[in-house]
């Protein structure tokens, strides 16, 4: 069996991006499990197409994706993406893309399938606060969320897609004007926690 854990490159003028800085963290397996670990470009065109490649390619049976919510407090399981990109600011490409769907005849929204109530609970008997979360935004966060959540339906078995904001280090909090923060080890514990309660639902 197979996981894709994807992350991103950072953004938005901020100097690192934890859910890339976690990943090397994270192991490379969990028992018989392969962990395959991935970072995507914080762009709405390219980031879609590379997690919709990897799900291709890769066949994994599980899959896990990872971003960075400024403000968070806590690790953010994420219930829906929905067929919306309409972003704040530009990418790392300069695409701003204002009120486009991402697939023009999609659904306007896809639940995960994640077992995230047990995931929570499974986080947070680690130690690691974490919440639920109804809105994944409207960013490439949401755009790549969305893209693998549809790219799974297509294949036979759909994989399980799902995807988890993290907050900000304590060292670029600093640099965000002291906005909230949680270490990478404090992270990596609680991903770990929520990966095994995952693939036990498999």
């Amino acid at each position: 069996m197979k996981v894709l854990v994807t992350g991103f490159e950072p953004f938005g003028g901020v100097e690192g991006n934890p859910s890339e800085d976690v990943l090397p963290l994270l192991p490379d397996a969990l028992g018989p499990i392969q962990i395959v670990k991935q970072v995507l470009p914080v762009a709405f065109v390219d980031s879609g197409w590379q997690i919709a490649a990897a799900l291709t390619e890769e066949r994994p049976d599980l899959v896990l994706c990872l971003g960075l919510k400024s403000g968070a407090m806590a690790l953010e399981l994420e219930r829906i993406a929905i067929n919306l990109d309409d972003a704040y600011m530009p990418d790392n490409a300069g695409d701003q893309p204002r009120e486009r769907p991402i697939l023009p005849h999609g659904p306007d929204g896809i639940f995960s399938p994640l077992p995230l109530k047990r995931m929570q609970r499974a986080i947070q008997s680690t130690g690691v606060p974490a919440q639920l979360s109804n809105s994944a935004g409207t960013y490439v966060c949401n755009h790549v969320f969305y893209v693998a959540l549809a790219t799974a339906r297509e294949l036979s078995p759909p994989p399980p897609v799902g995807f988890i904001h993290l907050p900000l280090t304590p060292q670029l909090a600093l640099s965000r004007y002291d906005r909230p923060s949680m270490t990478l080890e404090d992270m990596r514990r609680g991903l770990v926690a929520a990966l095994a309660t995952a693939i036990d639902a498999l």
